[in-house]
């Protein structure tokens, strides 16, 4: 049965909002149960930790940025050696996840991650020349999110990239390698209903953080793009949900309460294929339909 008693919840991750918005049933499971499945490191980077490999890549980077900054040197615009400092960081974390001595198939995928860092590279120079630089790398998200009525809930999360320019202000940046490619705009609204609410979370919450305390709705969010298509691996700004920013808070909100109420009903998408957790969705569902 569904759980019914209230819950009592510390905080909350960025990305557990979007797990109760997916399923609350699988929220359940995963974060109040605290049911989980085991992540072996085989012989092929599967798509966990293409993605740690490639964020390796891009927050040494931005922290050897940050450095060059404060010794007031320029930031980096040659696209080749951006390139080799991205590939020198991404194969050091290769090394420490899966050791130096690579199959076939970590080699392949190392080369194809090599070919998208290089893209990565070319937008990274032409972000430089316009004028953005790096302000933060890995910032760490811990605020409390009001709840008219009721205590506050602590936020947790990490943001992969703040960047700043003298002229256009404030940018939050989530790298994603996924190769779907799918925007900002399409991860975080299904429909009519939010499905996703990481960017803003990061724009509502984090804009007290920022030098000046800027308004949430003049700092700008989106997804760094490194899938596989070439012509998609750039900065993709969010536009859709921007307008629609106090409507994703009250939905934190209203998130918030729906645990705490102990609400986590058999709704939300289908499971994920592959995805242990679902697994066991599936398998209590089949056992209530033939009445077990």
């Amino acid at each position: 049965d569904d759980a019914a008693d209230p819950v009592t919840l510390e905080r909350l991750s960025v990305t557990g909002f979007k797990n109760y918005l997916v399923s609350p049933y699988r929220f359940w499971l995963r974060t109040i149960l605290g049911l989980k499945a085991p992540e072996p490191v085989g012989a092929e980077l599967d798509a966990r930790l293409f993605g740690i490999a490639l964020h390796e890549a891009v927050e040494v980077f931005g922290f050897e940025e940050i450095e060059r900054l404060k010794r007031g040197e320029a930031h980096a615009t040659d696209a080749g050696l951006i390139h080799e400092r991205l590939v020198a960081a991404m194969s050091s974390g290769l090394d420490r996840l899966c050791g130096p001595n690579r199959g076939a198939g970590l080699r392949l995928q190392n080369r194809i991650l090599e070919a998208r860092l290089e893209h990565v590279a070319v937008e990274q120079a032409k972000m430089a020349v316009d004028g953005w630089r790096i302000h933060a790398v890995e910032e760490r998200l811990d605020a409390l999110l009001p709840i008219p009525g009721d205590t506050p809930m602590r936020v947790t999360g990490r943001i992969d990239r703040i960047d700043h320019h003298p002229d256009l202000g404030w940018r939050l940046i989530d790298f994603k390698s996924s190769d779907s490619g799918t925007t900002p705009d399409k991860a975080h609204r299904k429909s009519d209903r939010w499905i996703d609410l990481q960017l803003p979370l990061y724009r509502g919450l984090h804009a007290a953080q920022l030098p000046g305390s800027p308004d949430a709705a003049d700092i700008a969010t989106g997804y760094f793009l490194v899938g596989a298509d070439p012509t998609k691996i750039k900065f993709t700004p969010s536009k859709r949900i921007d307008e629609l920013q106090e409507d994703a808070m009250d939905t934190a909100v209203q998130v918030v309460r729906d645990i705490r109420a102990g609400h986590f009903e058999h709704l939300g998408d289908p499971p994920w294929e592959h995805d242990p957790i679902a697994l066991v969705q599936r398998t209590q569902t089949l056992g209530a339909e033939d009445g077990g």
